[in-house]
C-alpha cells in the first residue's frame, strides 16, 4: 500500500529480488524488504503479527526449501516433521537463521561469519552455540527416525548436516535393511502402490493386477502383516503409507520394472494395456 504498485512493480523499483512471485513465502520475503525502506516514514510502532486460536499450532519451519524452489524430497519431508529444540528466544532466532543457511546443505565462508556475528549479538557463546548445533541435528535425526526406517537419501542427509556443522564426534544413524524382493513364487499375494511410470507414460494399477494375475500371483489392495507377501512400488524408496507398512512387517518391496520384468510381461504390450 505504500507504494500503490504491485509487488512485482515495487519489487524492481527498489531492487528487490523476487524469483518466485505468487509463493507466499517468496512474496513474504520481498514484502518484509519492501517494509524496511519505509521504516523511517512510519508514524506508529510496528509489532509482530500472531495468530491466534490454533488448536494444534503448526512448526515454526516453514517449509523454505519447497518455497525457495530449492530441492525438496527427503530434504523437504525429513525437515516438515523437525522442531526447533528450544524455546528459548535468542536460541530460537539463532536455529532459523540456521536452518536459513542450510538451505542449500552447505555453510560458506561469508555464511559462517554471519552465523558467528548474530551469535555474538544474541550473547550467544560457543559452547551454547555447539549445543544447538547438536540440538538442531539431533532434531533432524529424530525427524528421519518417526517412520521407523532411515533411507539411503536420510543418511546422506545427515551426514552432510554433521559435516557442515562440525560434529564428528556425532552417531550417524545406519540406513535400516529391508528384506530384498525375492523371485516371485505362485500363489504370492502382491499389492502395488504409487503411480508407474515407464518409458514416459504410466501404466495403471489394473494392468500391473492382471499381469500378476497371469503370472499366477494374487492381487491383494492392501499391505497386511499376514495377507501380503509383496509390495510393488512405483518408487521403492516411498515413504507411502503402504510402503511404511511393508518395511514394519519385513514385506519385500519392489520396484515395477523388476517386477514386470520377472513375471516376463513385454513392456511395450504392458503400456498398451495388457499382459503379452
Amino acid at each position: 500500500r505504500a507504494t500503490g504498485d504491485k509487488l512485482g512493480i515495487a519489487c524492481a523499483r527498489f531492487g528487490i529480488e523476487l524469483s518466485l512471485q505468487h509463493r507466499a513465502l517468496a512474496d513474504a520475503r520481498a514484502t518484509a524488504q519492501l517494509a524496511g525502506h519505509f521504516a523511517a516514514d512510519m508514524r506508529r510502532d510496528a509489532r509482530a503479527a500472531t495468530v491466534g486460536h490454533i488448536a494444534d499450532p503448526p512448526s515454526p519451519r516453514t517449509l523454505r526449501r519447497e518455497a525457495t524452489g530449492a530441492p525438496s524430497g527427503d530434504l523437504a519431508r525429513v525437515v516438515s516433521h523437525a522442531y526447533y529444540p528450544s524455546s528459548d528466544e535468542a536460541l530460537l532466532q539463532y536455529l532459523d537463521a540456521l536452518d536459513w543457511v542450510l538451505d542449500d546443505r552447505r555453510i560458506d565462508e561469508r555464511e559462517r561469519a554471519e552465523l558467528v556475528e548474530l551469535a555474538d549479538s544474541l550473547a550467544i557463546s560457543p559452547e551454547q552455540r555447539t549445543e544447538a548445533h547438536r540440538s538442531y541435528l539431533a532434531s533432524i535425526i529424530a525427524a528421519a527416525r518417526r517412520d521407523g526406517i532411515i533411507t539411503e537419501a536420510e543418511r546422506r542427509l545427515i551426514k552432510q548436516a554433521a559435516d557442515t556443522l562440525d560434529l564428528a564426534d556425532v552417531t550417524i544413524p545406519e540406513v535400516t535393511r529391508v528384506p530384498a524382493a525375492s523371485n516371485l513364487r505362485q500363489g504370492m499375494h502382491v499389492c502395488f502402490t504409487g503411480e508407474a511410470i515407464v518409458r514416459g507414460r504410466s501404466i495403471g494399477r489394473q494392468v500391473l493386477e492382471r499381469h500378476a494375475a497371469c503370472a499366477g500371483l494374487q492381487p491383494v489392495r492392501s499391505v497386511t502383516k499376514k495377507g501380503c507377501d509383496l509390495l510393488v512400488a512405483a518408487d521403492p524408496s516411498s515413504q507411502s503409507g503402504k510402503a511404511r507398512t511393508a518395511r514394519r512387517y519385513g514385506i519385500p518391496v519392489m520396484a515395477v520394472a523388476e517386477f514386470l520384468e520377472q513375471v516376463g510381461a513385454d513392456t511395450a504390450a504392458a503400456l498398451q494395456g495388457w499382459p503379452r
